[in-house]
C-alpha cells in the first residue's frame, strides 16, 4: 500500500514539474509562432515540445533549457499532418520525444544522441499487425509484425526497402517532411507515393528520366527515359545482402504510347501502338532478379514463370518462352491473344521422372551410375532442365542441382503432360520456416511463410521444396512440414 502510494505521489510530483517547466517554455513557443496557440504540449528536464496552431498551420517544436535560458532547437512546420486530428505529445526522459495519432493507431519517435534530434521513426499498429519503419542511414526499411491478443511476437516478416539516399535530410527530427517521404508516413493508401518514386528512380538510375513508377510487394516498377531518348521498362528488387538488384528492359517502341497501370492492374505495362491490339502485360521478377512476363489480365488466366505456363484449367507446363527476360525481349512479339502465347511455349529441353509406380521417387545421382552417391530422390512430375540426354543416363538440373538421372524413367518434352504430378500436399508446422541453400544444418537459409511444392526427399531429414511462382528453392527439414488437415 505504502509502495503504491509512493508512486502515486512520484508521479503527480513529475508532472507538476513537467507542467511547470512547459509554463517556462511557453513565452519561447509563443514568440516563435505569435500567430498560433499551443495546442499540445509535454516536458521533462531541460527538455520541452509542443504542437501550434493557427493560420492554417500546425508546427512541431522542440525547445531546450541551455545555460539557464530555453531555446527552440526544432521549429518544424512539415512534420506533422496539417487536416487531421492534434496529435499526443509524449517526452519519455529528455532524449525521447513520442506523437500519436490516436485515431490511426500511428506513433511516431525520435531520440537525441550528442545533442542532436536524429531520425524520426514509425510504428503503425493495425489491430493485431504492427508495420514499422524506420531510416537505417541508406534505405526506408520497412518490417510487419504479427502479435496475439497478448502482444506476443507470432511472426515478421521485412519488406523490401525502399532506397533513400535522398531521405538523409528529410528524415531527422528538424528537417522531417511528412509529404515528401514514403507514404507510409503520410498515411495514404498509396504506396510510396510519387514524389518518393521520382526521387527513389532518380537515386537508382541518376542518368535517366523519370516517367512513371509503382510499388508493391514484388518490388519496384518504373519506366524512364533514357540519355538517348529511348523510353525503357525498369524493375527493382532486393537482394538477401540488402543490395538493390535492376533489371533495365531493351527500348520499348517508339510508336506506342507506354504506361503503367491499366483498369484493375495498377502495375500492368501498356503497350499500344497504331493498326496493332494492346498489348497489357504484367511484369514480375524471378528468385535470381531478372524479370519477366507473368500475365496478360485480358486473357483466359494464363500465367508465365521463368521456365514454366500455368493454363487456365490449372495444369503447369515446363519449357521456355521467349518473355522470360525483360533484358532481351522482343517487344513487337508480346502476345496479344491466347493462341499466340501458347504457340510460342516450348517444352523443349525438359522432362519430369516417370515412375511406373507413381509413390516411388526417380534417384538424382552424382555419376551416370547405379553405385553413385544419390543426391536426393523426386516424384514423378517434377521439373528437370535437360543438359545432356544420353541412351541409359541423362544429366539434368533439378532447381539449381546437378546429377543424373535414368533415362528410361524420364519423360520429356509434350511426353510430360502426360505425367500426374505425385508430390506430397504438404504444410508449414510454423508461421516462419528456414529454407536452407543446401541439406546441411550449417547452410545458408532464409525465412519463408508460405507453404512450398515439397519435388525430393533426401535420406530421413531433409526435403527439397520450390516455390514455382518465384522460382525459389531450397531445403527443409522434414519436420518442418507436415500434412495438415486434409
Amino acid at each position: 500500500m505504502k509502495k503504491g502510494l509512493m508512486a502515486g505521489l512520484l508521479a503527480l510530483l513529475c508532472a507538476l514539474c513537467a507542467a511547470g517547466l512547459c509554463e517556462e517554455a511557453d513565452a519561447v513557443f509563443r514568440a516563435a509562432h505569435p500567430g498560433c496557440a499551443i495546442a499540445a504540449q509535454d516536458a521533462w528536464g531541460d527538455t520541452a515540445a509542443a504542437v501550434m496552431e493557427g493560420d492554417g498551420r500546425r508546427v512541431l517544436l522542440v525547445a531546450e533549457k541551455q545555460d539557464g535560458t530555453w531555446r527552440i532547437v526544432i521549429d518544424n512546420a512539415h512534420a506533422l499532418d496539417p487536416d487531421g486530428p492534434c496529435p499526443t505529445l509524449f517526452l519519455d526522459s529528455d532524449i525521447a520525444l513520442y506523437w500519436t495519432d490516436q485515431e490511426d493507431g500511428k506513433t511516431f519517435s525520435c531520440f537525441r544522441k550528442d545533442g542532436v534530434w536524429g531520425d524520426v521513426a514509425l510504428t503503425h499498429r493495425v489491430g493485431l499487425l504492427e508495420t514499422l519503419y524506420h531510416y537505417d542511414g541508406w534505405n526506408l526499411c520497412v518490417q510487419r509484425v504479427w502479435c496475439d491478443e497478448n502482444d506476443n511476437v507470432t511472426a515478421s516478416l521485412e519488406d523490401m526497402a525502399f532506397p533513400g539516399r535522398w531521405m538523409k535530410e528529410l528524415i531527422t527530427l528538424a528537417g522531417f517532411d511528412l509529404a515528401k517521404l514514403p507514404h507510409g508516413y503520410a498515411g495514404s493508401e498509396s504506396w510510396p507515393g510519387e514524389y518518393a518514386l521520382t526521387q527513389g528512380a532518380r537515386e537508382l538510375f541518376p542518368d535517366c528520366a523519370y516517367l512513371d513508377g509503382q510499388a508493391d510487394s514484388d518490388g519496384l516498377r518504373f519506366l524512364l527515359r533514357r540519355p538517348d531518348g529511348e523510353t525503357v521498362f525498369a524493375g527493382v528488387t532486393q537482394d538477401d545482402t540488402g543490395l538493390f538488384r535492376t533489371a533495365e528492359s531493351t527500348p520499348l517502341p517508339r510508336d506506342a504510347q507506354v504506361y503503367l497501370g491499366d483498369e484493375n492492374f495498377t502495375s500492368a505495362l501498356v503497350i499500344e501502338r497504331e493498326g496493332s491490339p494492346r498489348a497489357s502485360l504484367v511484369l514480375k521478377p524471378h528468385a535470381d532478379g531478372s524479370w519477366g512476363l507473368r500475365q496478360c489480365p485480358h486473357f483466359l488466366g494464363t500465367q508465365l514463370g521463368q521456365n514454366w505456363m500455368r493454363q487456365e484449367e490449372g495444369r503447369r507446363l515446363f519449357g521456355a518462352h521467349p518473355w522470360n527476360d525483360v533484358t532481351a525481349i522482343d517487344w513487337t512479339s508480346v502476345p496479344t491473344d491466347e493462341s499466340r502465347l501458347r504457340a510460342a511455349f516450348s517444352t523443349d529441353g525438359w522432362a519430369t521422372p516417370n515412375n511406373p509406380n507413381p509413390e516411388d521417387r526417380l534417384h538424382l545421382r552424382t555419376e551416370g551410375n547405379r553405385g553413385a552417391a544419390s543426391l536426393g530422390k523426386y516424384y514423378n512430375g517434377t521439373p528437370v532442365q535437360v543438359i545432356t540426354r544420353g541412351d541409359e543416363w541423362t544429366k539434368v538440373d533439378v532447381c539449381g542441382v546437378q546429377g543424373y538421372m535414368m533415362t528410361r524413367y524420364l519423360a520429356f518434352g509434350e511426353d510430360m503432360a502426360s505425367v500426374a504430378a505425385a508430390a506430397p500436399a504438404m504444410q508449414l508446422r510454423d508461421a516462419q520456416t528456414r529454407l536452407y541453400a543446401s541439406p546441411q544444418e550449417d547452410a545458408s537459409y532464409e525465412i519463408v511463410t508460405h507453404d512450398p511444392l515439397v519435388i525430393g526427399i533426401l535420406g530421413e531429414t531433409w526435403y527439397h521444396v520450390w516455390y514455382p511462382d518465384t522460382e525459389l528453392s531450397g531445403w527443409m527439414k522434414q519436420d518442418a512440414l507436415w500434412p495438415g488437415n486434409g
